[in-house]
């Protein structure tokens, strides 16, 4: 959704904008697409789909597939995607037929690639890192906003999906430099399955006991390179970490360095992260984390996908400034080890920003009693299942690798009356 500025607007309709900005309205039309690579012909993951120029879109899931709920004053308008790696495409939404799947094929980026090193050097990581540090205030917003964001969270057990939880949140940042105590997330809509998760012992008493740490302001924070860089000098970066640069790309359309940054040792874990800066505006487009367990006896956890831990965070510009558009988090929650066979549990959450909201004024912005609270999970909030909302959402369509995950959250039911079985009555 593009970005509302409140000026002339009631108060009536500020809070419908942004408590219903991204359900589609009675004239909307749905558009499903395929987005896939013209090398590979596979499909492209979290490709950023959008009405140019507006935060109106969704990003496609793992497999390239997507689809976008769009009004019909928007027929007019063309559609953007756009993914680092692959040259940006354009179509005017009034030739893509609604109702049907619509292919898309974008072409990979030719690179330039050359090492950049300090010796014969076009560019050294100091200058990079000091001139990102220096563009922070230029390319990211200062001043408070909000995020409306869809939010998914998957629980699979050995593969298994034991557990799902979508919601549409409200998130409130003050700008760069906000530590994750002013950091507000308010629930707009929820609806969840049944839970399966079978909890170790230690586990299930900090669920109970409310113990349990509420990890969405954690991954909202977690490997943000723009948050890290705002708040240290380059000295100090360049003291607690190994920073070097990857490659440097240069495209006819865009261009921009890879530099990777891990923390200099840890007894138990390996992270790297990589970050993909423009070299125009040295904004951030793109970080990839990964982590690794440093131990053999317990890479069992992760030797199907080669990552203990692993974190997608995209940006996007709208109006001069840059917005996450998708953190994508995918981790071991839990893991033990029993004389028959290997048990884990593995966490994927997904959050899309559907809409950015500035200035916050007092009648939108977040207030204590409305905040989450850092502790809890939040698969126990009671909340009323909401049908008409979520039938016209824009949200990220669930992963088709994960291929028996209807069935499997059926087991017990079909979803949409869990969803109605675990929610709260409307008052």
């Amino acid at each position: 959704m593009q970005i509302i500025i409140h000026t002339k607007l009631t108060v009536v309709s500020v809070l419908l904008l942004f408590l219903y900005g991204n359900v589609a309205k009675a004239q909307s039309h749905t558009l499903y697409g395929n987005i896939k690579s013209s090398a590979t012909k596979e499909g492209i993951p979290f490709v950023n789909v959008a009405v140019k120029g507006t935060f109106i879109g969704t990003v496609s899931n793992e497999a390239g597939g997507f689809v976008l709920h769009i009004e019909q004053e928007q027929f007019t308008d063309t559609l953007l995607l756009s993914s680092i790696g692959y040259q940006s495409t354009e179509v005017l939404l009034n030739t893509l037929n609604f109702g049907q799947t619509n292919v898309f094929t974008l072409k990979p980026k030719v690179y330039e690639l050359g090492n950049i090193t300090i010796s014969n050097s076009k560019i050294s990581i100091n200058e990079i890192l000091k001139t990102c540090k220096r563009e922070i205030r230029r390319n990211y917003p200062q001043h408070s906003h909000l995020l409306s964001t869809f939010y998914r969270e998957l629980w699979l057990t050995n593969h298994k999906a034991v557990r799902l939880l979508e919601a549409s949140l409200s998130i409130q940042q003050d700008g760069v430099k906000q530590t994750r105590e002013r950091l507000k997330i308010r629930v707009e809509e929820l609806r969840k399955s049944n839970d399966e998760v079978k909890y170790a012992i230690f586990d299930s008493v900090l669920h109970e006991s409310g113990s349990y740490r509420n990890y969405l302001y954690d991954n909202l924070r977690n490997f943000d390179f723009v948050d890290l860089l705002a708040k240290s000098s380059v000295k100090e970066l360049q003291q607690k970490y190994v920073i070097g640069i990857d490659t440097a790309g240069s495209a006819t359309d865009n261009s921009m360095y890879v530099i990777s940054i891990a923390p200099l040792s840890h007894p138990l874990f390996v992270t790297k992260t990589q970050i993909f800066i423009d070299t125009t505006n040295y904004a951030v487009l793109k970080s990839v984390t990964k982590t690794h367990i440093n131990n053999e006896d317990l890479q069992y956890l992760y030797a199907d996908k080669g990552y203990y831990y692993k974190q997608i965070r995209n940006y996007k510009e709208v109006q001069g400034s840059y917005y996450p558009s998708l953190i994508f988090v995918d981790e071991i929650v839990e893991g033990w080890q029993d004389t028959i066979s290997h048990t884990y549990h593995r966490r994927e959450q997904t959050f899309m920003v559907t809409n950015v909201v500035q200035p916050v004024t007092s009648e939108v912005s977040i207030k204590r009693k409305q905040r989450e609270a850092i502790y809890g999970d939040l698969y126990k909030k009671q909340w009323p299942y909401n049908a008409a909302f979520w039938e016209h959402y824009n949200l990220m369509l669930k992963n088709p690798i994960h291929q028996n995950i209807m069935s499997e959250l059926e087991n017990n039911g079909k979803l949409e009356d869990q969803f109605k079985r675990n929610s709260r009555v409307r008052d």
